[in-house]
């Protein structure tokens, strides 16, 4: 992600008194990025894609760890994304 310019500002971001966790926090221009890194075989040969493994209550999840990492760093207007 680093060769495709991302630059990134934290990684491993566990918020103190909420659950949650975020894999790496990075900016891809003017975009933040909230990247959650997944990894996923069903067979050796055979990969299984990774973005089906986030479940509801993970994505709950992952958007209020968002927005605790966007209030406490005070982070201005701009776009954001999940990945």
């Amino acid at each position: 992600m680093r060769k495709k310019g991302y630059i990134f500002v934290a990684r491993n971001y566990t918020p103190l008194g909420i659950k949650g966790e975020i894999d790496l926090v990075g900016y891809d221009g003017n975009t933040l990025a909230f990247v959650e890194v997944r990894t996923r075989t069903i067979r050796e040969d055979l990969p299984a894609l990774p973005e089906l493994s986030i479940a509801r209550e993970k994505q709950h999840v992952v958007v209020r760890t968002a927005q605790r990492f966007i209030a406490e760093r005070h982070v201005g207007e701009c776009p954001c994304r999940l990945m």
